[in-house]
Protein backbone atom coordinates (compact mmCIF):
# COMPACT_ATOMS: atom_id res chain seq x y z
CA UNK A 1 0.00 0.00 0.00
CA UNK A 2 2.82 2.42 0.83
CA UNK A 3 4.30 2.03 -2.66
CA UNK A 4 0.89 2.63 -4.28
CA UNK A 5 0.52 5.86 -2.30
CA UNK A 6 4.10 6.96 -2.92
CA UNK A 7 5.06 6.99 0.76
CA UNK A 8 7.22 4.82 3.02
CA UNK A 9 5.93 2.03 5.24
CA UNK A 10 7.20 4.07 8.19
CA UNK A 11 4.92 6.93 7.11
CA UNK A 12 1.95 4.53 6.92
CA UNK A 13 2.77 3.37 10.46
CA UNK A 14 2.79 6.97 11.70
CA UNK A 15 -0.60 7.59 10.10
CA UNK A 16 -1.96 4.44 11.76
CA UNK A 17 -0.67 5.74 15.10
CA UNK A 18 -2.38 9.10 14.52
CA UNK A 19 0.79 11.00 13.69
CA UNK A 20 0.54 12.57 10.26
CA UNK A 21 1.43 15.96 8.85
CA UNK A 22 -0.33 15.98 5.49
CA UNK A 23 -4.10 15.67 5.22
CA UNK A 24 -3.87 14.94 1.49
CA UNK A 25 -1.79 11.82 2.15
CA UNK A 26 -4.14 10.75 4.94
CA UNK A 27 -7.10 11.27 2.61
CA UNK A 28 -5.43 9.22 -0.13
CA UNK A 29 -4.77 6.41 2.33
CA UNK A 30 -8.35 6.43 3.56
CA UNK A 31 -9.73 6.50 0.01
CA UNK A 32 -7.52 3.55 -0.85
CA UNK A 33 -9.10 1.45 1.92
CA UNK A 34 -12.66 2.60 1.20
CA UNK A 35 -13.12 5.56 3.52
CA UNK A 36 -13.68 9.29 3.05
CA UNK A 37 -11.97 11.96 5.15
CA UNK A 38 -14.42 14.42 6.69
CA UNK A 39 -13.06 17.53 8.37
CA UNK A 40 -15.42 19.39 10.69
CA UNK A 41 -14.80 22.88 12.05
CA UNK A 42 -16.35 23.54 15.46
CA UNK A 43 -16.53 26.89 17.26
CA UNK A 44 -14.56 26.89 20.50
CA UNK A 45 -16.12 29.93 22.16
CA UNK A 46 -19.78 30.82 22.30
CA UNK A 47 -21.06 34.34 21.86
CA UNK A 48 -21.65 36.56 18.88
CA UNK A 49 -20.82 35.05 15.55
CA UNK A 50 -20.97 35.89 11.88
CA UNK A 51 -22.73 33.68 9.41
CA UNK A 52 -21.09 33.20 6.03
CA UNK A 53 -23.52 33.01 3.16
CA UNK A 54 -22.06 32.40 -0.30
CA UNK A 55 -23.18 34.85 -2.99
Amino acid sequence: MAAQLGVTQQYISKIEEGEFFNLETAENLLNHIGYHLKLVVVRIHSGSHRTYRPA
